[in-house]
Order: C-alpha cells, then structure tokens, then sequence
C-alpha cells in the first residue's frame, strides 16, 4: 500500500520532472484542485493534466522544494 508521504514524494518528483502525465495520475479521475491563484478550482484528471501542462510551459523554472512529514 502506497503511503501518503510516498504519493507527496511522487508528485514532487513529477513537478520537478515537469512530468505532467505523471503528477496527474496521482489524481482520482473526478478530483478537484482549488488554488488560490487559479480563482476557480480545477475539476478532473485531465483537467488536472492540462492545467499542469501550462503551468510548466509557463513557468519553466519552478520546482517543488522539501520533503513530506506525514
């Protein structure tokens, strides 16, 4: 079984990636993800996928930083 702490340490490493196919199957197919910045939140997998897709394309140089404490 796959731990909370495994699952943050895959999805940095998907960002970090700018693996967006990656860091969305991390995701339940009906998820939804509200991010202050975004306004309204962001609803499905692909939704999802699509949404980290342009985050990555707009900013290249971002990463996720630290390590989960769960």
């Amino acid at each position: 079984m796959t731990t909370p702490s495994q699952v943050v340490t895959e999805w940095a490493t998907a960002f970090n990636s700018r693996d967006a196919a990656r860091a969305a199957a991390l995701y339940h197919e009906e998820a939804t993800n509200m991010q202050a910045a975004l306004g309204e939140p962001v609803r499905g997998r692909q939704a999802i996928h699509d949404n980290f897709t342009a985050f990555f394309r707009v900013f290249p140089d971002s990463y996720a930083q630290g390590r989960a404490r769960l």
